[in-house]
């Protein structure tokens, strides 16, 4: 594994290195403006060479050749970083830092994906679709350029060129309107998610309750991934609207019993 920073004279020739021979690199302290060499990476601009034989990828201005088993980690120290819609479309952004409204939306979708696993499925959809469409639309801005860049003379007589950028035209006026119906189905949803978002705002103030509980004795110490559990038990524990009186009865006797056990 090799860990670099942007400021080193010699980040991006061991990048380069690391692309060719597949290895693991690990890049620390990026901000929220990234390297163009780093993005042309995240972009995963491979082809195959003239042979069939090779993959390469464009970094910067040039090819190399590249090896399906390099990994590339950036790291941020920065505590609510804004990327490029394109970057996080692009890679796997993980947040470490727990905050209230991330574990918000994290116990949301606990919630929804027991009390309403339509909408649980239907929001996964539109946020896969979502990324898909800004990909979509970077693609056809970089391949417009690369057209009008490489190509030479008058630009009026040249036939591919004015068919591919009557196609871009089109492709990103369909991928516009698809935003927009997206971004309305995303509004819909989103109204129905807020019945459930109490419940979740609740979680939260009981997981910051019980991390707090190791100012009282070092013995109190819980993780996140305890706190998620218990809300999930929580979340079982829970009747359903349409259960009869025999059913709530039952239900009120095992919460009761399960008070009991925790406490004896």
């Amino acid at each position: 594994v090799s860990i670099l920073r942007m400021n080193q004279e010699t980040c991006l020739e061991r990048l380069e290195r690391a692309i060719v021979l597949g290895e693991v690199v690990v890049i620390e302290n990026i901000g929220e403006n990234l390297n163009p060499t780093i993005e042309s990476v995240l972009s995963r601009a491979i082809i195959k060479s003239a042979n069939g034989k090779q993959m390469l990828i464009r970094v910067g201005q040039k090819y190399l050749e590249y090896s399906p088993n390099f990994v590339l980690y950036l790291q941020t120290s920065l505590a609510n970083p804004h990327f490029k819609p394109e970057v996080v479309a692009q890679a796997s952004v993980v947040n470490f830092t727990i905050t209230s409204e991330g574990l918000q939306e994290q116990l949301l979708s606990l919630v929804i994906g027991k009390e309403r696993p339509d909408l649980f499925e239907q929001r996964k959809k539109l946020l896969a679709s979502k990324n898909t469409m800004r990909v979509r639309l970077k693609e056809l801005e970089d391949n417009l350029l690369e057209s009008l860049t490489s190509t030479e003379g008058d630009i009026l007589s040249n036939v591919e060129l004015i068919t591919g950028l009557e196609d871009t035209k089109v492709t990103a006026r369909t991928t516009a309107e698809d935003q927009q119906i997206l971004l309305l189905a995303q509004d819909q949803m989103f109204a129905a998610l807020e019945d459930y978002r109490p419940i979740a705002k609740k979680g939260v103030l009981v997981y910051f309750l019980i991390e707090s509980l190791w100012k009282l004795d070092d013995l109190y110490q819980y993780s996140l991934a305890q706190c998620i559990q218990y809300f999930s038990n929580g979340l079982e524990l829970l009747p359903d609207v349409d259960v009869d009186e025999e059913e709530e009865k039952r239900h009120q006797y095992n919460l009761q019993r399960r008070k009991a056990l925790e406490m004896g």
